[in-house]
């Protein structure tokens, strides 16, 4: 299949038999870690499988280095640069697998992770969404501490029933948009999905968005169906100079953009409760930002937009109130900040 502009360039050809698993990998200068990226998905113990790598226009020797790849499985498209979601996009124009699955080009697979999820899918076809724990590690610091459930905990709390066929496996009880769509921070990470490709084939991703186009897609994802996870690390996450933010509003505001795109596309009253709630959440997390950088514009700003959704409204309007009086927002800010911090 080839992309709309027309400037795609199909690599290798199709695997012989059919995939069970399309893997899209989307990639932009990333010569340096991409062979690491590849190898981990031709080395998984399923090997059914495919890998669909876009290149958005590199500049550096990632055509080169995709050139080289003899495994039959590995399919290269090159196309013009246009980010991270268009490059996406092809890669699911040109899944022919019945599951999907996601790796961006510096990350990395442990090698059972598709076996381990495709096994949950095969066994249990009313299960829609299936994603797991992962572990982040740089160059330089090595194996970081914590794995992503620690951040977000409340994850091995929701009701689940565990499937004692797959040791660690967990199917959910309830709507998984419910049970993710209230969490600032994402639970399923998109190098953690799989996902039947039956199912979400009508959708992709908003290529208006950036660094936000993960949650968008999540977020449609999660109304599609039931989800389970697996408590165990399959994936790991590089950290380095170019998919780090320093700036918080850096995310604050694409996660807004993005959250305001599915707002407007939901229907159901109930979910467009929580994406309002949410919304709120967004624009409060701006503004105590704003308040703790002694930035009183963007204080003001974060919580006046807040007190358009519900929620923590009465705080709001209080905080909105002191950085109006305030001249100086910096003291208070602190002080703020040391009591309750992003609860505020």
């Amino acid at each position: 299949m080839v992309d709309r502009d027309g400037e795609v360039n199909m690599g290798s050809g199709s695997p012989k038999t059919p995939p069970l698993v399309s893997v899209i990998m989307p990639t932009y200068n990333h010569s340096e870690f991409i062979t690491e990226a590849i190898e981990s998905v031709c080395k998984q113990t399923l090997k059914e499988l495919e890998l669909i790598v876009v290149d958005d226009g590199s500049t550096d020797h990632t055509p080169e280095i995709l050139a080289e790849i003899s495994d039959e499985r590995v399919r290269s498209v090159r196309t013009t640069n246009r980010g991270m979601c268009a490059a996406r996009n092809v890669g699911l124009q040109n899944a022919e697998g019945k599951y999907l699955a996601f790796l961006d080009s510096d990350d990395l697979y442990h090698p059972d992770k598709l076996r381990l999820q495709v096994d949950l899918l095969e066994r249990y076809p009313d299960i829609t969404i299936y994603f797991h724990d992962f572990d982040r590690f740089s160059s330089d610091e090595g194996l970081y501490e914590h794995t992503h459930f620690h951040f977000v905990p409340e994850v091995r709390r929701m009701p689940s029933r565990p499937l004692h066929e797959i040791p660690g496996t967990y199917v959910l009880e309830g709507d998984a948009f419910h049970l993710f769509a209230p969490f600032q921070m994402l639970v399923a990470w998109l190098q953690t999905l799989m996902v039947r490709r039956e199912v979400v084939e009508h959708f992709g991703f908003d290529e208006a968005l950036s660094i936000s186009g993960d949650l968008a897609y999540a977020l449609r994802c999660y109304q599609r169906g039931r989800a389970a996870y697996i408590d165990r690390c399959l994936a790991s996450l590089r950290r380095h100079g170019r998919n780090s933010f320093s700036d918080p509003f850096d995310i604050i505001l694409p996660k807004i953009e993005a959250l305001s795109i599915i707002e407007r596309e939901i229907e159901d009253p109930q979910y467009k409760a929580i994406i309002k709630r949410r919304l709120g959440d967004e624009w409060r997390s701006y503004g105590y930002h704003g308040w703790f950088q002694a930035d009183r514009r963007k204080a003001i700003r974060g919580y006046a937009r807040s007190l358009s959704f519900p929620g923590r409204r009465i705080k709001s309007l209080v905080h909105l109130s002191l950085a109006l009086l305030c001249p100086s927002v910096s003291l208070f800010g602190k002080i703020l900040a040391r009591r309750g911090g992003e609860a505020l």
